[in-house]
């Protein structure tokens, strides 16, 4: 931005799914990793899992969609009004894939999913946590197909194309190389040492982010704040000694990422 006169960068600490900034005053968008993230509105709680997508309930499974869905319309008719004429939006977000690929790796950072699950499963079991906070913890997060993510723009009758926003190209979809592994191979290669300690942790510290303040959440009237952390340093703990027993190579924690651009046409 240094190379250029008249750039004014902003960032804001407004809700997303809130207007930002007045109408017509931006030319260029960005949210990276952002939209995942469902508004408190369409937060839906699932009974055997912590990740919506995940439910064994087709009724479960199907209000998270139309939750979704209505989110990311919500967000793209903010921006579009937000937006000058011409402007521009662009969104990288976590997604499903639905690629040319092993249905085994369709998912963003599978395996980190099932080990979070596993383990909470695992907490329940053992009486660490309550039923009832087993059941409320529910990652307000959606993973969205190619698909999903065009289809607001897909008719020109929808009201995201109406009020002016639409693609400059087919979003497109990418795999993206996880950091942890990485780091682990380079140790591999460089110095000889197989530290699977390191790739657990980095993992550990990286992945935490998404879901701790959904755990502290569901601790919030059960719990004081120090049985709070006392379980929550437990579970990263054993999430981190899990991983760290599994082979970093097979290890299913890339992310699978897609990459929108649109423009506000009128």
């Amino acid at each position: 931005m240094s190379k250029f006169t008249n750039v004014f960068p902003l960032v804001c600490g407004t809700n997303f799914y809130k207007q930002c900034v007045p109408d017509d005053t931006c030319d260029i968008i960005v949210s990276t990793f952002a939209t995942h993230y469902l508004s408190e509105d369409s937060h839906v709680r699932c009974s055997n899992t912590m990740f919506p997508w995940r439910s064994t309930s087709e009724e479960e499974v199907q209000a998270h969609h139309e939750a979704a869905a209505r989110d990311w319309q919500t967000f793209l008719l903010l921006r579009a009004a937000e937006l000058k004429q011409g402007g521009l939006l662009f969104v990288l977000m976590p997604a499903k894939s639905t690629a040319n690929v092993s249905c085994t790796r369709k998912e963003t950072a599978k395996d980190i999913w099932t080990n979070f699950d596993l383990l909470w499963n695992e907490f329940y079991a053992k009486g660490l946590i309550t039923r009832e906070e087993f059941q409320s913890c529910t990652i307000a997060m959606a993973l969205r197909t190619l698909q999903e993510i065009k289809a607001p723009f897909e008719n020109a009758i929808l009201p995201v194309p109406q009020a002016g926003l639409n693609l400059l190209k087919e979003p497109e979809e990418l795999i993206t190389s996880c950091y942890a592994k990485t780091m682990w191979r380079q140790n591999l290669k460089t110095h000889g040492v197989d530290d699977k300690n390191l790739f657990a942790r980095l993992l550990a510290k990286g992945f935490s982010v998404v879901i701790n303040g959904t755990l502290r959440n569901t601790f919030r009237n059960t719990r004081s704040a120090e049985e709070q952390s006392e379980i929550l340093k437990d579970y990263y703990e054993c999430f981190t000694q899990k991983l760290a027993l599994a082979n970093p190579e097979t290890f299913q924690s890339e992310l699978f990422v897609s990459r929108l651009v649109a423009q506000k046409l009128k």
